[in-house]
């Protein structure tokens, strides 16, 4: 089971809140195995934002995305250009084992919060 969190990552144990953290702090801390596309201190807008889930096939594999879409900075309640869009795909190559890319639209420098 994977659990994505709003601040750029997937857990797979099960669900991590922590938030507001180096992406060093996250992986020592971390309660689950995870992740992370773009670890950073993101807001979550439900009228501009969308998380997105699917199913698929890459290279006649088959694989799951997972997508945040127009996600602000950190405490930004309105949409700006650095607003961030990006993407965890995993591909099942069998025996177990996973390929994971990391799609990005754009990475902007954050302003608040902490750098990513």
């Amino acid at each position: 089971m994977a659990s994505p969190n709003t601040n750029g990552g997937i857990s797979f144990d099960s669900p991590d809140y922590q938030y507001n953290e180096t992406l060093a702090v996250l992986a020592d801390q971390s309660q689950s195995s995870s992740m992370f596309p773009l670890a950073a201190d993101l807001f979550y807008d439900p009228v501009a934002s969308n998380f997105w889930l699917a199913q698929t096939i890459v290279d006649g594999l088959p694989a799951v995305v997972f997508s945040w879409e127009k996600f602000h900075n950190c405490c930004t309640v309105s949409p700006t250009t650095q607003d961030m869009s990006f993407q965890l795909v995993l591909i099942n190559v069998g025996g177990g084992d996973f390929n994971a890319w990391f799609n990005f639209e754009s990475v902007e420098k954050f302003n608040q919060g902490y750098d990513a």
